[in-house]
């Protein structure tokens, strides 16, 4: 008998899998796509299948287990951004935020992503700069950039590919440069 939509199963990986350490995964069926999450005993499993469980009752996102949070600005970008009436000032600020933190947290996971790993990329940048340029990054860059992860993570939690935005929480780093005063941007 099949299951249905969101019932799950646990089982113990074989040699077939190419997998040697015979790790137990939850998996879970939902609107057709397949959730895993892995375990090294049959009970941590378990625990895990009700928590996936319980996350298909409650209607909360599963995310996409392999979206990048360079994906994730990628699909904001090229959806959300030009479908908003900003001045192209504010869209060229948007798109460089969005270089910056693909440079610094793009290869992460978005539905693994934690306040700490945005937190350690904009102490490194308010210390050391981008990779290649050396200048140390502005405070007010870094908050810019956090609200364009911000919104992206946003739009990853309308559209249930995150479950939590943690741009909201991330505390800028104590030792960022302020701009100096009188400075003028172009």
């Amino acid at each position: 008998m099949a299951r249905g939509n969101g019932e799950g199963s646990v089982y113990q990986e074989g040699k077939r899998s190419g997998r040697e350490d015979g790790r137990w995964v939850a998996q879970v069926v939902v609107d057709g796509k397949l959730r895993r999450r892995f375990a090294t005993t049959e009970a941590g499993a378990k625990k895990q299948l009700r928590t996936l469980q319980a996350k298909v009752e409650s209607g909360e996102a599963l995310g996409d287990g392999n979206l990048t949070v360079a994906q994730l600005l990628d699909k904001w970008r090229t959806t959300v951004l030009p479908a908003r009436d900003l001045s192209l000032r504010t869209i060229t600020v948007y798109e460089w935020c969005c270089d910056v933190l693909t440079e610094t947290l793009g290869s992460l996971r978005a539905d693994r992503l934690r306040p700490e790993d945005v937190e350690a990329a904009f102490a490194e940048l308010a210390e050391n700069g981008r990779k290649g340029i050396g200048k140390p990054v502005a405070r007010s860059s870094l908050v810019k950039m956090r609200s364009v992860l911000g919104k992206a993570l946003d739009h990853g939690v309308r559209r249930q590919i995150v479950s939590r935005n943690v741009a909201r929480i991330v505390e800028l780093p104590a030792g960022a440069r302020r701009a100096e005063p009188g400075r003028t941007r172009q």
